[in-house]
């Protein structure tokens, strides 16, 4: 799909969570929590031009996963103990000539970065090493907090009902008055 936005999701105990594939451009991936994928949380592949912004990601076998995939944003996202954080999958695509991605990614937690804060403004002094052509060069030294969107709380549900029934009722009676007189 193009122009998507998927937000709000609370994905677990899952193979893949959320995969962005083959030909799909300018999506959001949002405010999700996906935890618990034995493969991947979150894939690009073959996906260009794409935003994965203020993601909780946590405990996965890859958090997220970026093949031949160009000009994506992975930004303020959380990485939380997951085996491979981002790792740039590519080595079938560089045998057959494929020259590795290049990515925007920049500004997110990573649970096992090990680098110091020297003057206290929360990133880090030295970036966070992906591979040879990617790395996040303003890592964030505590995760972001992530508000979800709460749900209805079920009174809330109630009271439209029965708001809506007594708005029926009273026109349903204001036209039959209407019509005897």
């Amino acid at each position: 799909s193009n122009s998507s936005l998927l937000t709000g999701n609370y994905i677990t105990n899952c193979t893949e969570g959320i995969q962005v594939w083959q030909g799909s451009t300018n999506n959001t991936v949002t405010e999700n929590t996906i935890t618990f994928c034995d493969d991947v949380a979150i894939r690009l592949q073959y996906a260009d031009n794409n935003t994965v912004t203020r993601n909780d990601v946590s405990h996965s076998g890859i958090g997220t996963s970026v093949y031949v995939a160009n000009n994506n944003t992975i930004t303020q996202n959380n990485y939380f103990n997951n085996i491979q954080q981002l790792p740039m999958s590519e080595w079938y695509a560089k045998t057959f000539g494929y020259n590795g991605s290049i990515n925007f990614i920049n500004n997110n937690y990573w649970s096992n970065y090990n680098g110091t804060d020297s003057n206290g403004d929360g990133y880090g002094d030295t970036p966070y090493l992906i591979d040879e052509k990617n790395q996040d060069n303003n890592p964030i030294l505590f995760p972001i907090t992530i508000e979800i969107i709460p749900e209805f709380p079920s009174w809330i549900c109630v009271m439209f009902l029965v708001v809506t029934f007594f708005v029926i009722a009273f026109k349903t009676s204001l036209f039959t008055y209407s019509e005897h007189h």
